[in-house]
C-alpha cells in the first residue's frame, strides 16, 4: 500500500515486478478510483497517481502487477462447502480499453459476455479457484469472485462479499451478479 512516494520507492529503480503496474485505492465499489491512468508505465507515473488518488480518495493505493487478460467474474452461493458457481461473465473491454474504469461502469449488454467464452478446461479452472477463495476467505450465503484469465493462467482480483444482487430492469441488470443468476434462469426473487 502506498500512500505517498516514499512508499513507492521500492519500484524506483529495482521494482518487484515489471512495469506497467496498476494501481487503485484499498477499498470502494463500482472501480471507485479506477481511471485509464491506473495502468501505470513508469516511476514518475506512479508517484503521480498514488498522489492524486490518496489526495482525492483520502485512503491508500494497492499497488499491483497489471495483468493483460480476460477479466471474469463468478458468483458463488451457499455455504460449509454446498457450494454453486453460477455461470461465469466475461467483461468484454471496449476496443482500445484495457481495464473497466469508474466512468465506464455503465451496463451496456454488449460489455458482458455470459456464459464467458472459456473452453471446458478454463471453466472448470475458473470455477475450482472461485470455489477456494469462497472458502478460504469465508464467505456465507453468496459472494463474487473477480479473476483475470492471463496467458499464464488465472490470478485472483478481488473477493467481493457484499456485491449487488439487483436483477432488474431485464434489458440492462445493475449488476454482475444480476447478469449471471438471469443465464441461469434466476429472478430477483430467487
Amino acid at each position: 500500500m502506498a500512500r505517498t512516494e516514499q512508499d513507492c520507492e521500492v519500484f524506483r529503480s529495482d521494482p518487484p515486478f515489471a512495469y506497467p503496474l496498476f494501481i487503485k485505492p484499498v477499498a470502494g465499489r463500482g472501480s471507485a478510483g479506477i481511471t485509464k491512468e491506473s495502468v501505470v508505465e513508469n516511476y514518475d507515473q506512479l508517484v503521480k497517481g498514488v498522489r492524486e488518488r490518496y489526495l482525492t480518495i483520502g485512503q491508500p493505493v494497492l499497488i499491483e502487477r497489471f495483468l493483460r487478460g480476460r477479466e471474469i467474474t463468478q458468483c458463488v452461493l451457499g455455504n460449509n462447502g454446498d457450494v454453486r458457481v453460477l455461470q461465469p461473465l466475461e467483461i468484454a473491454y471496449a476496443e482500445g480499453a484495457v481495464t473497466l474504469t469508474f466512468g465506464k461502469k455503465e451496463l451496456d449488454d454488449d460489455t458482458f459476455i455470459c456464459p464467458a467464452r472459456l473452453s471446458d478446461e478454463e471453466a472448470e479452472t475458473m470455477a475450482q479457484l472461485a470455489t477456494k477463495a469462497y472458502a478460504t476467505l469465508g464467505f456465507k450465503d453468496f459472494g463474487r469472485i473477480d479473476a483475470i484469465l492471463a496467458a499464464e493462467g488465472p490470478f485472483l482480483l478481488e473477493a467481493n462479499t457484499f456485491a449487488g444482487l439487483m436483477c432488474t430492469p431485464v434489458e440492462k441488470p445493475h449488476s454482475y451478479i444480476g447478469v449471471m443468476a438471469g443465464a441461469e434462469g434466476m429472478g430477483g426473487k430467487d
